[in-house]
């Protein structure tokens, strides 16, 4: 799911309907219509990982368990904007998300 977002061409970004098509369907069927309000739609999510945007980098990710994980994110901000990242782990199933900073 993230490899197609954070691979993307920043000088041919996607439409949203080329978006709808190349992510999961459980993916874009969570995201927010005219009559769903909560979730965020389809178009702010991929805003957010626009290249110019994104203020932070995957830099690692690491299976701990079963059920546990751990990713590691570059920036050079203390706090970089991540929501749309949160919210993508919270869609796939995520029920405790912890960040820590070194």
């Amino acid at each position: 799911m993230l490899e197609v977002v954070l691979r993307a061409d920043p000088d041919e970004w996607p439409s949203a309907e080329t978006w709808r098509e190349q992510l999961p369907a459980w993916f874009t069927a969570a995201c927010a219509s005219e009559d769903r309000k909560t979730a965020w739609t389809l178009e702010n999510f991929v805003y957010w990982f626009t290249p110019d945007l994104r203020e932070w980098w995957w830099w690692q990710a690491e299976v701990n368990g079963p059920e546990s994980f751990v990713i590691v994110l570059l920036s050079h901000e203390v706090d970089p904007p991540h929501e749309a990242l949160v919210w993508l782990l919270r869609t796939a199933g995520a029920t405790e998300i912890d960040r820590f900073q070194d």
